[in-house]
């Protein structure tokens, strides 16, 4: 019965993975700086308790799994991380546009300053957290994933979380008014920006139509619960039109394209691989009937009119003043000065207000529009394209291997991952979607599924497992596990519980900054709550906690000058 229960524990990471796929998203309100935060204690107690089912089991435990795929976030991040270290020297020799920034700052004469290879120490610390997290997300799934039922329960959380931020959309549309949903203007979900929200859509999307390949042609009794997971697909199919409904409501040019190139891409591999087996031809039939039948359906006149305005402006004429190319050729002046290096994981906001040449005055530049381009800017040239080309190989290899796999569930898998990742491609050519956090860690156990259906069917974890050998010293190999548990439990879990009290109190925070002043109450006693809120926040000196101060006493200057003199 105790063996039981320690089978069930090992069980436990995965589960937890799949619950912050799945639900996660749907608490993101708009990025609060609790939630990766939240993230991270999740993760660390997987992690934990996959290591105390270790140590119990004797140190018998499947390795944690290593794929080339990791690179997306590990390339980056080893970058972040040598930014962030301190040192003129070290900065000069590595990034001299960086460094005159860094020396003009010096002598302002406003206090110490910290020379680095980064423009933004805060963002780049914050952007490197965001990679860890999605490091060990995506480790976990590809190290417990190892079979199809696994795929299939991953793309059916990346489902859930896009259905469940579709839901909040409509809800909050439908419950202001209708002219709102002409514009775009409430179907964004838990997002601040529409276009991060028709994003998690385009991957919601991709996932539901893999699924659904898969269990069509799946026949029962192939796998264990195939009645059961046959079932779904109905359900899959109201998904899937929920999904690209409300992404054409959002009137996202980018991911309406990036999914349209994605789903015939789908089909276009779907009829090819096919075209040899008896008896389809009228499925095919049928499936293209049915996609023309519900782009017909989710074609709501409005929001289609809109969309197809907006791409008329774009294309007659508007297309040199849009403000994108005006940002992209203010980020090519950018990467121009500083190719090599970068000016800093997530600082492209601090550095392009050295070069932009002031044609956009509507709103202050914060990101390229473009993340390919704008990661170029903060990491460099060199980095970026080892990347690039890093990923463009790994996609062809994985979409390979995953056609030439002979479980159904794989192959339409594998496939829709990939072409979700290519649909991501496209639309992060003019967004900037996976520097949202819900978005990132989606994007992460997506390209779990990829990797697991990418891998060689002679690879395929169905293969007899020959028994595992008796440790030598059963103490020695229990220690590493217990160590690891220990650290994390210590060490980490402490640490994140920390980041999340401080996040939860300047979201309390900024709360009560947005909320208008009841009539009677005391701006003095306004200004005290928050100036308590503030000295809850951990350390004391923290950057970010200063820059809080100094915008809590600005905004209570604005209400009574007085009472700050």
């Amino acid at each position: 019965m105790f063996s039981s229960a320690i089978d069930k524990i090992d069980r436990l990471p995965f589960i937890m993975a799949l619950m912050i796929v799945a639900f996660l998203p749907l608490i993101y309100n708009g990025g609060e700086t609790w939630w990766l935060p939240l993230a991270g204690i999740c993760l660390t107690i997987s992690y934990a308790s996959w290591a105390m089912s270790a140590w119990w089991k004797g140190g018998r435990l499947s390795r944690l799994s290593f794929d080339p795929w990791a690179l997306f976030f590990i390339i980056p991040l080893v970058a972040g991380a040598i930014q962030l270290i301190p040192g003129e020297a070290f900065t000069q020799a590595i990034s001299p546009y960086v460094y005159n920034i860094w020396r003009e700052a010096q002598n302002l004469n406003i206090g110490k300053v910290i020379t680095r290879p980064t423009l933004a120490p805060d963002q780049t610390m914050r952007r490197c957290t965001l990679l860890i997290t999605c490091i060990m997300l995506f480790g976990l799934l590809i190290s417990k994933g190892k079979r199809a039922h696994h795929v299939r329960l991953i793309l059916l959380a990346i489902v859930l979380a896009a259905t469940g931020n579709a839901l909040v959309a409509y809800v909050n549309a439908f419950a202001t008014s209708n002219a709102s949903i002409t514009y775009g203007g409430e179907f964004k979900g838990t997002f601040l920006n529409r276009n991060h929200f028709a994003f998690l859509m385009m991957m919601g999307t991709l996932a539901a139509t893999g699924l659904i390949a898969a269990l069509s042609f799946q026949q029962a009794g192939k796998f264990k619960y195939a009645k059961s997971w046959s079932h779904l697909t109905i359900p899959l199919a109201t998904c899937v039109f929920l999904l690209l409904t409300a992404q054409v409501l959002s009137l996202s040019r980018g991911a309406f394209l990036g999914t349209s190139v994605a789903l015939l891409a789908f089909a276009a591999v779907w009829i090819v691989s096919n075209r040899k087996e008896p008896g389809t031809r009228h499925q095919k039939i049928i499936a293209l009937a049915s996609i023309i039948a519900v782009a017909f359906l989710i074609g709501l006149p409005f929001a289609l009119e809109r969309l197809s305005e907006r791409y008329e402006q774009l294309l007659a004429g508007s297309l040199t003043m849009d403000g994108r190319w005006q940002v992209w050729r203010d980020t090519a002046k950018l990467i121009k000065q500083n190719w090599l290096s970068g000016v800093g994981l997530g600082a492209y906001g601090s550095a392009i207000q050295q070069v932009e040449s002031g044609n956009i005055t509507s709103h202050r530049i914060a990101h390229a529009h473009n993340d390919l381009l704008e990661l170029i800017a903060e990491i460099g040239i060199p980095l970026s394209v080892l990347l690039f080309v890093t990923v463009a190989f790994l996609w062809t290899k994985g979409l390979r291997n995953a056609l030439r796999n002979p479980s159904r569930t794989i192959r339409w898998g594998g496939v829709a991952a990939h072409m979700a990742i290519l649909g991501v491609t496209i639309h992060e050519c003019v967004e900037f979607n996976l520097l949202a956090w819900a978005n990132t860690t989606t994007f992460a156990a997506l390209l779990a599924a990829a990797v697991i259906c990418g891998r060689k069917p002679s690879q395929d974890s169905k293969a007899p497992k020959s028994p595992s050998p008796q440790p030598a010293h059963p103490r020695l190999a229990r220690a590493p596990s217990l160590a690891i548990a220990i650290l994390l439990m210590v060490g980490a879990l402490p640490f994140l519980t920390i980041k999340l009290h401080d996040g939860w109190i300047y979201t309390l925070l900024r709360r009560d900054m947005k909320k208008e002043k009841a009539p009677g109450r005391p701006i003095q006693f306004d200004n005290e709550k928050r100036l308590q809120l503030l000295e809850k926040i951990a350390p004391p000196k923290n950057h970010l906690h200063l820059w809080n101060s100094a915008l809590v006493k600005a905004e209570a200057a604005s209400y009574n000058p007085i009472f700050w003199k």
